[in-house]
This record gives structure tokens, sequence and C-alpha cells, in this order.
């Protein structure tokens, strides 16, 4: 078991907070032991079942229950999730009188954070946000206990797959238009079928980089279950 960082925007922070996000689909471009890899598909070599070349251009040739040891997230793993959060602003310490080399402890301890996927801050002085992969471990609000781990091509996602995407709600019209999620420039839409949803969303994300909906990567999928505390807290309890 292994404990590792993964970004969320605020709305899938939302949706996994509501617990309507269960799953989440990433472009397999990564394996434990392989920090960059391309061309991934079914092997064609007799004995095994997946191939992809390295970095170095070196095929790579698999049996899946091989693959599945080194997939991105195995089952068991927890994931800290990393969301955009602001610290109290300077200018309250200063207020207090509260010397610089204790800035750090006191926003951890008694100001708090502020997260960004509850909306704009009802009141006090806030720092600008930081972005989600600046959030340090010990700040996370958020563990996901992964559950279960495949290898899939994305259109053959299902209905019930793309609901537990988080996509639904994530995307209903009015977000559009909320101040609150400005930051989420996602141009992905809300509509009719929650396939259709996910497809703009995955595309709002991907398209750019060349993997969108139409090119249909093979993803890792990733289950799994929501735990709302910090992860340290988390393997304490468990132990």
């Amino acid at each position: 078991m292994s404990t590792r960082p993964i970004l969320f925007s605020g709305p899938m922070v939302n949706a996994l907070l509501e617990g309507r996000k269960t799953q989440t689909r990433r472009i397999l471009n990564r394996l434990k032991g392989y920090p960059a890899l391309s061309d991934f598909m079914l092997s064609e070599t007799k004995g095994f079942d997946w191939e992809f070349r390295r970095k170095d251009k070196v095929w790579c040739s698999f049996r899946h229950e091989d693959l599945l040891k080194i997939m991105p997230h195995l089952v068991g793993d927890l994931l800290y999730v990393r969301e955009r959060f602001s610290a109290p602003a300077i200018n309250d310490f200063i207020k207090y009188n509260i010397p610089p080399q204790h800035w750090e402890n006191v926003a951890l301890n008694e100001y708090g954070m502020h997260f960004w996927a509850d909306g704009e801050p009802e009141f006090g002085d806030w720092e600008k946000p930081k972005p989600s992969i600046h959030m340090p471990r010990k700040l996370s609000r958020i563990t996901l206990e992964v559950t279960g781990v495949r290898v899939e091509r994305l259109q053959d996602i299902s209905t019930p797959d793309a609901i537990a995407e988080g996509i639904e709600e994530a995307l209903r019209p009015s977000w559009h238009h909320d101040r609150r999620w400005k930051d989420y420039s996602s141009k992905a839409e809300y509509l009719p079928h929650p396939n259709e949803s996910f497809r703009s969303l995955w595309d709002s994300l991907n398209k750019a980089r060349g993997f969108g909906w139409d090119a249909n990567p093979w993803v890792s999928v990733t289950e799994f279950k929501v735990h709302e505390c910090n992860v340290d807290e988390f393997e304490r309890e468990a132990a």
C-alpha cells in the first residue's frame, strides 16, 4: 500500500464531498517503475496481453495480472486530495501582533484554512488562492481509499460509471454563471445523457493535449471510497 496525492478541481471536490464521485479516469501514460510511456495497446505477442513503449523507445509486454501490479494506483492505496486553498492574509497576523516565525503554525492550528471549493469566504481576509498542486499533505481534508483498478478504452465507459464520475451535478447550467466557480475554466456542458456530459468534461480537459474523446485513449480507472478526513488521521485510526 502506498500514499500519494491526487488533484481535483473545485466542482469535483464537491462531488467527492457529496458522495457523487467514486471513480476517476486518467490517461494511461505512467506505470509504477516506468516514468513515461507511449503507444499503449493490446499485445499481439503470444502469452502476453498488453504492450507499450518506454520513453527510451524500448517495447515492453505484460500479462494482464502483472500489469495490474504496476498501475498508477493499486487496491488499498490511499490518495489524499489536493485542492485550491488559502491561508489567512498576513494582515491578520500583523493585526494580532503575531511574530512572522509563528505565522505558519497559527494558520494551521488557530485560524484554519479556506478551501475554495466551498465558494467565496463569507468573512475574513484570505490570501490569493494557491493552486491545488501546492497543497501540503497535512492540509488535505479528503482521503480516497482505492477499492478497484482496471484498464479500458475511454469510450467504453458505461452510464453508471459516467454518473460515478460525479459529472451530472457538477455541470448544472447555473454553475456556469456562479462566481464561485470563476476559477473553473472548463468549457464542459451539462447534457441530457450522463455519457455525453462526461465526454464534454473529458474533452475540456484533455482534447487540446491530443487525448480527446474521439482519440479514444486507453485510461486507468480508479474506484475508491471517500473518507472526509486527513490521510494521516485515517492511517492513525486504521492502525
